[in-house]
């Protein structure tokens, strides 16, 4: 059942307590844990009564995983909330996320991989990107990511493969990151419990089959799509399409008036120079406080779970003045054009208004 946890923690003041009181149970019982190994067993069951309130969503322990990481501060998604929405573990079905640049995706994906792998013995992650470059792109931040982490390399066996593309574990799973093109060659025979489709604007929808055909022995599969609109025609759009199709909605504190960051409701006229603005009355927003809202709420139940993430409604933007005005001179410069509406709006535009392409040419 789908948990959307920012929102629960953020409104629901029962939950927050309940989570709040779990969290220090745990903190606590790890530092009596670490001192007397007799408490190791009430800590395990602490750890993972969190976990399970949580629905395995694990957004929440990076500030205990990733104290220093960037720049030496606690791991936090607050300026990120809805990369709480990555991180959550969802059995048959999918979840797709119909993004702009810059909304914390990668580093999420490496977080969730990584946190997996320790928790659930026997758990295959297998991340795939359509382009070799996109794929050493990912890896750098996983490594990274990986090296930051508290217990890096305290419980590893040195027989266990570490590289760029494999990673094993004590407790018996693995990631894998790979590339897949023009075939799939690659990765036939391989057996993986989780899919992660990067890029997936990118990807053949002729060799989805193929890949999928991994998890064919996984009691729990688990499958992402996640990418950048380009246009229409994509399979980034093809399975956006077939979602919920989430969009974050912020109602005005003013007037009441629903926002919605999309061109059929003047998702153009919430960019004002001072920051996000309501388009009924033009006064400001916080765009902190709205939520997710499903076009197709029936699709959330069957676990075809979409979230449509445009640059303009997260915080880490929104609250930034150099950005925001960064965004706000390219609209003013740019308007609807299509680039402008793909990488900060996240949107997709129709095929005829692309650019033709070498590979274009070459299908042709």
């Amino acid at each position: 059942m789908h948990l959307d946890l920012e929102h629960e923690v953020r409104t629901n003041g029962v939950f927050r307590h309940g989570l709040q009181q779990r969290i220090r149970r745990w903190s606590e019982l790890e530092s009596v844990a670490l001192e007397n190994e007799s408490y190791s067993e009430e800590y395990r069951a602490a750890f993972w009564d969190l976990v399970k309130y949580c629905k395995l969503n694990l957004a929440f322990l990076t500030p205990y995983f990733w104290p220093r990481y960037p720049k030496n501060k606690p791991l936090s998604f607050a300026d990120f909330p809805f990369a709480f929405q990555m991180f959550e573990v969802q059995a048959g079905g999918f979840m797709v996320f119909r993004g702009s640049r810059q909304i914390a995706k990668s580093t999420s994906f490496c977080c969730r991989q990584q946190l997996l792998a320790r928790i659930l013995p026997g758990f295959k992650s297998l991340y795939v990107a359509p382009r070799n470059q996109q794929l050493k792109t990912y890896q750098n931040k996983m490594t990274e990511v990986e090296k930051a982490m508290v217990d890096f390399g305290i419980h590893d066996d040195s027989r266990l493969r570490k590289n760029l593309g494999y990673k094993e574990f004590a407790n018996g799973s693995t990631i894998e990151m790979t590339y897949v093109l023009t075939h799939a060659s690659g990765i036939r025979g391989k057996s993986t419990d989780e899919i992660l489709f990067d890029e997936a604007q990118d990807f053949d929808p002729d060799l989805e089959i193929e890949v999928a055909q991994t998890q064919a022995a996984s009691a729990n599969p688990i499958t992402t799509y996640a990418g950048t609109s380009q246009d229409t025609n994509t399979f980034l759009e093809k399975k956006w399409t077939e979602s919920s199709q989430g969009t974050w909605l912020t109602k005005c504190p003013h007037c009441n008036h629903e926002n919605i960051p999309l061109p059929e409701h003047g998702v153009l006229d919430m960019i004002q120079r001072n920051g996000p603005a309501c388009v009924k009355c033009g006064r400001g927003i916080n765009v902190r406080l709205g939520r997710f809202i499903h076009a197709y709420p029936q699709k959330v139940g069957l676990g075809r779970i979409g979230f449509h993430i445009p640059q303009i409604i997260v915080p880490a933007v929104a609250n930034n003045l150099i950005r925001w005005a960064k965004i706000h001179d390219m609209k003013l410069k740019y308007g609807g054009d299509r680039k402008f509406l793909q990488e900060i709006l996240g949107i997709a535009v129709e095929e005829g208004e692309r650019e033709i392409t070498k590979k274009n040419l070459m299908d042709i």
